[in-house]
């Protein structure tokens, strides 16, 4: 369900990603927020930065979980 605070849920979105991408690494789980940021700017219509920030989260789950991993 997509009906909750989407304005608050992107800002979450954006700040662990800001907190993640700073860790050595980064980790995994980066994933998860990136895919969460893609999906708002989806929403919004802004295609452009939904398809970078997803490709982003498919070139970083390769990186550290491989191509047969399900987040990837």
């Amino acid at each position: 369900d997509d009906s909750g605070d989407a304005a608050a849920a992107e800002n979450y979105f954006k700040e662990a990603a800001t907190v993640l991408r700073a860790l050595p690494g980064p980790p995994g789980n980066l994933v998860y927020p990136l895919n969460g940021l893609s999906r708002a700017h989806f929403f919004r219509g802004d295609f452009a930065a939904a398809e970078s920030l997803a490709n982003e989260a498919y070139q970083h789950a390769l990186k550290t979980a491989g191509p047969r991993h399900p987040n990837t």
